[in-house]
């Protein structure tokens, strides 16, 4: 509900998801370099009540856990109208929300160091989603080659990326963060001991690991073993 009609206003917005359901502190900010961006653009900002829509330019690919997003107004040396203000709902969470607002500081959304503001509103906001079709399972080949083990499989129909897990344990049904993602069909180490190795395709792209597994749009390959 603005009072100001505001054009082309740059903004730029992270998405991903926690196990908190509150924040700790003022301070306990998680930062932009854990979370994917997914909008970095303009937007239109007209007087009076509107719904503002924002398509995103990375889609954000949903897993079930709880969803938070990392929204930055991005500075600049200009004064508006104090009453320009989006609407909310109170949750039942004392710490749902940490905002931060300076007419005079520069946020970094890498490294925000600033107390913000603990609240128990949130902005109210609609998510729409398109249902995931789980990937094809990639088929893993697995040799050994000058002390190095290698990896390599075929191309996977709309994976961007692909996540490759390793544990001492071919029955482990927690195989934790991944080892590293790559955006192309093969990965090579040095031969370790005991070590057996997971492939997960994915649809986001490079650079946006997750500290759990993908689960509604990529599938396990099988657990593959070297001796």
């Amino acid at each position: 509900n603005f009072h100001s009609s505001l054009s082309d206003k740059d903004v730029k917005i992270w998405m991903g998801e926690t196990t908190q359901n509150i924040f700790d502190s003022s301070t306990s900010w998680i930062q932009s370099g854990d979370l994917l961006l997914v909008y970095d653009g303009t937007v239109d900002l007209p007087k009076g009540q509107n719904l503002i829509l924002f398509n995103l330019q990375t889609p954000y690919v949903y897993n079930g856990g709880n969803l938070i997003v990392l929204a930055n107004r991005v500075w600049e040396n200009v004064y508006y109208n104090s009453n320009d203000h989006f609407y909310y709902s109170e949750t039942g969470y004392s710490y749902r929300t940490l905002n931060y607002q300076s007419d005079t500081t520069l946020i970094n959304p890498e490294n925000i160091t600033q107390a913000g503001t603990l609240s128990n509103r949130v902005p109210n906001t609609i998510f729409c989603y398109t249902p995931g079709t789980a990937l094809a399972t990639p088929v893993v080949n697995i040799e050994i080659l000058g002390g190095y083990i290698l990896l390599n499989w075929q191309t996977v129909a709309t994976a961007q990326s692909y996540y490759i897990y390793v544990s001492d344990d071919p029955y482990a049904t927690d195989w934790g963060t991944p080892l590293i993602q790559v955006d192309n069909t093969w990965y090579s180490e040095p031969v370790i001991d005991r070590r057996f190795y997971k492939v997960v395709a994915s649809t986001e792209p490079i650079g946006t690991i997750r500290p759990d597994p993908l689960i509604d749009r990529v599938r396990d390959t099988r657990r593959t073993r070297r001796n």
